[in-house]
C-alpha cells in the first residue's frame, strides 16, 4: 500500500497523532457530527475500552460530554457513563483536597496564577464535566514560589522529588517547578514558569504575570492567563511525543471557537518563546485534518495553512512525532534536538544550592552484616565548634537489580548541608561499597550533623511494587561516617 504523500517527512501531517488517538480526536472535534460520530464507532469497533490508555479516558469523557444521551443506542454506552462519572468524581476529590493549600496561598497575599484545565474551569464551571483534572499547575511570581513552598511543605506536603523539606528549602532558589502530593488525591504543581524552561523569556514571563485575568476558581479568587497565553501553552506542551498529551488539543479547540483572539499577539508570544513550530503543527492539524475554521490568515502567519513546514520547523515535526514510529536517522536526529535543548542555560542557582556531592556504586565482598538505618549521626573528632570539617563516609547498601540512583542527605537540625546522590549503574542485586568525601562550613547549631537515605521519587504505589525497586530509600551500613575539624 503506498503511503499518503501528506504523511510523508517534511509534512506537518507527518507528526500528527494517527491511529487509534486520531479516531478519538476526530469524534471530539471534528464539527460534522457523522463523521465523529463514525469515529467513535471505529474505534471501538477496533479496541477495547477496558484497555484504553489515561489519555483515551480523557478525550472519551470529552465525547461523552459532547453527544451526552445520544449515545444510548451503543452497547458500550453504559461503560462510558460509568468511566465518565468515576472520572468526574475523583476530580472532584482532587478539588477538594487542593483547594486548602490554595486557599492558604491567595489568603497570605500570593498572586496564584491558574494554568492548563484549572484555568479552563475558572473560566467556565461547566467545563469540569469534560475536562477531568487531577493535579492543580499554578504559576507564581519569584518572590511568592518559596513562600507557596514554604506553605505546602509545612502543611506536610512532599516533593515527588523525594528530598526533605530541608533540603527542598535550601534549593529551591533554583527550583523551577515542583510537584507535591498529599495523601491519595492532592496534587499540585508550582511553577516559576509557565513554560518549559528552554522557553522561558525574562520579559515574556513578566508580561504574562501582568496581563493575567482575574477569576474564580471554587470561590478562590485567582489569575487566569490571556487567551493567547493559553494557546501557546497548550500548543508547546501538548505537540511532543506523538501527541501523548492530544486531549490538550480539545482545549484548544474550545478556545479558539469560545474566545476572541488576538492573532498578532499570539504570533508575538509563539515567535518570543521560539514555540512558532508547535503552533504550526497544532494549526495544521485542526484545520486540515479536523476541519475546524480557522482563518487563513491566522494560519499563513505560521506557515500552516500549506503542507509542507518550513525548514525552522523541522526540529519541531521530530520532537512531535511518537518516539516508537521513528526510524534509525531520526531518532539521531532527534538525540541532537534533545542535545541542543540540553545545552541551553538550566535556571540553576548554584550560587545558592547547597552542595551536591556525587557518588558511585562498586560491588564488594565485604560481609554486609551490621545494623541496617536510614539515618545515622556523625562521629566527630572536636567539639562542636564552628568552621570548616571535613566529613568522610564509607556505607554499604544492598541494591535491587535495576539501575538507579540513590539519594542522601547530610542535614544538621534545622538545615541542609548537602546532598549526596550515587548512582547505581549495573542491573544487577548485591552489596555495593559507596565512598565519598566532603568539605562543609558548620556553625555550632549545625551539630548534630546527621546523614539520612531518601527516595529519589515519590512513590504511592504498595511495598511489593517494582517502582519502589526502583525509586524507594534504601537503608545503609555505617562502615564509617566521621567529622573531622580542618578549620
Amino acid at each position: 500500500m503506498t503511503e499518503d504523500p501528506s504523511r510523508r517527512f517534511p509534512n506537518f501531517a507527518w507528526s500528527w497523532p494517527e491511529g487509534r488517538r486520531l479516531l478519538l480526536l476526530h469524534a471530539a472535534l471534528n464539527p460534522d457530527n457523522a463523521t465523529a460520530r463514525q469515529a467513535l464507532a471505529d474505534w471501538f469497533a477496533q479496541n477495547d475500552l477496558a484497555d484504553a490508555t489515561f489519555p483515551e479516558h480523557r478525550l472519551l469523557a470529552a465525547i461523552t460530554t459532547r453527544f451526552g444521551r445520544s449515545l444510548e443506542g451503543m452497547a458500550e454506552y453504559p461503560r462510558l457513563i460509568g468511566l465518565h462519572r468515576l472520572h468526574w468524581t475523583q476530580s472532584r476529590l482532587a478539588v477538594a483536597a487542593n483547594l486548602p493549600p490554595l486557599q492558604a496561598f491567595v489568603d497570605a497575599g500570593l498572586k496564584v496564577v491558574l494554568l492548563k484545565g484549572a484555568a479552563r474551569i475558572a473560566l467556565d464551571p461547566s467545563e469540569q464535566k469534560s475536562r477531568t483534572a487531577f493535579d492543580l499547575d499554578l504559576l507564581l511570581p519569584d518572590r511568592d514560589f518559596e513562600t507557596a513552598v514554604g506553605i505546602l511543605t509545612s502543611q506536610g506536603w512532599q516533593s515527588t522529588r523525594g528530598e526533605s523539606a530541608l533540603g527542598l528549602r535550601a534549593r529551591v532558589s533554583s527550583v523551577r517547578a515542583r510537584n507535591f502530593k498529599m495523601g491519595r488525591f492532592g496534587d499540585i504543581d508550582l511553577h516559576r514558569c509557565a513554560y518549559q524552561y528552554v522557553h522561558a523569556s525574562e520579559h515574556d514571563d513578566a508580561q504574562l504575570l501582568i496581563d493575567a485575568q482575574p477569576a474564580t476558581y471554587y470561590d478562590v479568587p485567582v489569575f487566569v492567563p490571556t487567551v493567547e497565553e493559553r494557546l501557546v501553552m497548550a500548543m508547546g506542551h501538548g505537540a511532543w511525543d506523538g501527541h501523548h498529551h492530544s486531549d490538550w488539543l480539545v482545549d484548544i479547540a474550545s478556545m479558539l471557537e469560545r474566545e476572541v483572539v488576538d492573532w498578532d499577539k499570539l504570533r508575538k508570544i509563539a515567535v518570543g518563546r521560539h514555540l512558532g513550530g508547535p503552533v504550526a503543527i497544532a494549526l495544521s492539524f485542526l484545520s486540515q485534518e479536523l476541519n475546524l475554521p480557522i482563518q487563513h490568515d491566522d494560519l499563513k502567519r505560521f506557515g500552516a495553512h500549506k503542507p509542507r513546514a518550513r525548514i525552522r520547523d523541522i526540529p519541531a515535526l521530530i520532537l512531535a512525532r511518537d518516539t516508537e514510529t521513528l526510524g534509525g536517522l531520526q531518532r539521531r536526529m532527534r538525540g541532537v534536538v534533545h542535545q541542543m535543548y540540553r545545552l541551553r542555560r538550566s535556571g540553576r542557582d548554584k550560587s545558592h544550592d547547597t552542595k551536591l556531592v556525587r557518588a558511585r556504586t562498586r560491588a564488594t565482598a565485604l560481609p554486609d552484616g551490621g545494623p541496617k538505618t536510614y539515618s545515622h549521626v556523625a562521629e566527630q573528632s572536636a567539639s562542636s565548634s564552628a568552621g570548616r570539617w571535613a566529613l568522610t563516609a564509607k556505607l554499604l547498601i544492598k541494591t535491587p537489580a535495576v539501575r538507579r540512583r540513590i539519594e542522601l542527605e547530610l542535614n544538621a537540625p534545622d538545615r541542609n548541608l548537602c546532598h549526596i546522590q550515587a548512582l547505581h549503574l549495573h542491573k544487577r542485586a548485591g552489596t555495593q561499597l559507596i565512598s565519598f568525601s566532603t568539605q562543609i562550613d558548620l556553625t555550632e547549631a549545625d551539630f548534630p550533623v546527621t546523614l539520612a537515605s531518601l527516595p529519589s521519587k515519590y512513590v504511592e504505589a504498595g511495598p511489593d511494587a517494582p517502582e519502589r525497586l526502583k525509586y524507594d530509600k534504601l537503608p545503609f551500613t555505617v562502615l564509617s561516617l566521621a567529622l573531622v575539624k580542618t578549620g
